[in-house]
């Protein structure tokens, strides 16, 4: 195969890696895209966590309002008590005011069972959700630190790729080959001119030199070819 043409080959070859390399995804860009989701990501659970602890915020709020409604109707039901013990309320209107006031704890007492289980669910909620966005922060700040060295890691790896792909155009191994084979080929020629050269200075066989002989002899004696060949015998 012609030099040339090996060379063609090996220029496709590596125009097929180019291609190849172009074709795959940069690294970098893939983790550069991935900081932007984690940022959305991030910018998406902030918001929920606000919400949480809003909520949170809010049932803990009507917790207390419930429990400083209570504390009201309680010391309603010690007025009423004692308006009762000192003469200034009725026995009838004390029992109105009393019914009243326990009507009210029931409710208020009833609402503060609700309100706590709902603070507690909002709370842990709340907690749950900031622990995942930190976690979230401790990953996207990781991730930014890391691609300043990634990045450095892509160049130097791309450069000592360009470099190998370029040695590779200089290579003399194939140049090599192809005169090692060009060498062959002409010993090969040698070889096979000799050995024509040998089979055209062969010597004529046996039965040529005997006819030759045999002529050479009737000649001489003027006689036939068997006559000669009678007198060669004996």
């Amino acid at each position: 195969m012609p030099f040339s043409l090996l060379k063609r080959i090996k220029n496709q070859v590596v125009g097929k890696s180019h291609q190849i390399m172009d074709e795959a995804e940069d690294p970098v860009i893939v983790i550069e895209q991935a900081i932007r989701e984690l940022e959305d990501n991030l910018k998406n659970s902030v918001t929920v966590l606000a919400e949480a602890k809003g909520r949170s915020v809010q049932a803990e709020r009507a917790l207390e309002n419930t429990k400083t409604a209570i504390a009201e109707q309680e010391k309603k039901s010690d007025l009423v008590i004692q308006m009762v013990d000192g003469g200034k309320l009725s026995p009838e209107n004390a029992e109105v005011a009393a019914q009243k006031i326990q009507f009210e704890m029931e409710r208020l007492n009833g609402l503060l069972v609700s309100q706590e289980e709902n603070a507690t669910r909002y709370k842990t909620q709340e907690i749950s959700y900031e622990k995942r966005v930190n976690d979230q922060k401790t990953k996207l700040q990781t991730l930014r630190s890391e691609l300043t060295t990634i990045k450095a890691d892509h160049q130097i790896g791309k450069a000592a790729l360009d470099m190998e792909e370029k040695m590779s155009k200089f290579d003399s191994n194939s140049a090599m080959s192809a005169v090692e084979r060009a060498k062959k080929n002409i010993a090969n020629n040698k070889h096979k001119a000799d050995a024509l050269a040998g089979l055209n200075a062969e010597p004529v066989s046996a039965s040529a030199e005997v006819d030759k002989i045999l002529a050479d002899a009737a000649k001489a004696s003027g006689g036939s070819a068997l006559d000669a060949l009678r007198k060669a015998k004996k």
